[in-house]
């Protein structure tokens, strides 16, 4: 399952149909799901990942229709849909991050594998981190970054809040 990135707040499925990689993967026999998710312009974190576990939840539930392995399961994104995925990753067991009246509660968001194209682990580390590595003027943490729009909040008044939505926490 592919997972767009953004900022949480763009992006789109259909970026991957110009991508080279749904090419690769369906020439090796991988089924690919491209999904979307509410942005944080419409919908404030957890919709994002209850959007993804309500996907995963599908996907198992329609597996036998596709001729999938309901199994075999992995999410991979970029930036935010690399944050996703990581986040989907750890927290497959957490009621939290999720929400059933999103369809197929019989089911259970689990994946078997995760790739994190370079999206967030820890959202109050991101600033100290770009920093660290020569990136000055780095702005994660000011109230306008896509960080703080995605929580509703700027990050760092909100410490106990933005340890739910980064993966490092499970």
């Amino acid at each position: 399952m592919w997972i767009h990135g953004g900022g949480w707040k763009g992006g789109d499925k259909a970026e991957f149909r110009t991508t080279n990689r749904k090419r690769e993967l369906l020439n090796r026999g991988y089924a690919v799901v491209v999904i979307n998710y509410r942005l944080s312009g419409e919908a404030k974190f957890p919709a994002q990942i209850y959007d993804v576990k309500a996907a995963i939840r599908w996907v198992k539930a329609n597996a036998k229709t596709y001729a999938m392995d309901p199994e075999k399961i992995g999410v991979w994104g970029s930036s935010a849909g690399g944050h996703l995925s990581a986040l989907a990753g750890v927290s497959g067991n957490v009621p939290d991050l999720e929400d059933m009246s999103q369809g197929n509660s019989g089911f259970s968001s689990n994946v078997q594998v995760v790739i994190d194209w370079y999206g967030p682990v820890d959202l109050l580390k991101m600033d100290e981190m770009a920093i660290a590595q020569g990136c000055s003027g780095s702005t994660h943490n000011d109230a306008t970054s896509a960080e703080s729009e995605l929580v509703g909040y700027q990050i760092t008044t909100q410490p106990d809040l933005v340890a739910k939505v980064s993966p490092l926490t499970y």
